[in-house]
């Protein structure tokens, strides 16, 4: 029982019975509404494995969400654009001599 001793007991009996009806209330009406096929409450969307990267991949690849092309400036472009003339000047081997655990010793 409420122990709120500055509240007259009517009061208190008629906030009891006022709050019984509204929960009463809210509780038939959400029943009428499962009962009806009606909900207010959103259902969790349902998806396939996988439907998010599929979703990814397909953004890439028709580049509609693309940033833009950003250049690169300075002696950081400059030492790049070396390295790529650079690797010209060497052949590519048509087979390797070295093995891939001899890599991994150095």
């Amino acid at each position: 029982m409420c122990t709120c001793s500055f509240l007259k007991k009517e009061t208190r009996i008629t906030i009891c019975c006022a709050l019984l009806l509204l929960g009463t209330s809210a509780y038939a009406q959400e029943s009428a509404e499962d009962d009806a096929g009606v909900s207010t409450h959103a259902q969790p969307s349902v998806q396939r494995i996988g439907a998010a990267t599929s979703s990814a991949l397909q953004m890439q690849v028709e580049g509609k969400q693309a940033g833009a092309a950003l250049p690169m400036l300075g002696p950081a472009a400059t030492l790049s654009y070396q390295r790529y003339l650079d690797s010209y000047k060497h052949p590519i081997p048509e087979t390797f001599t070295r093995t891939l655990d001899e890599v991994r010793t150095r």
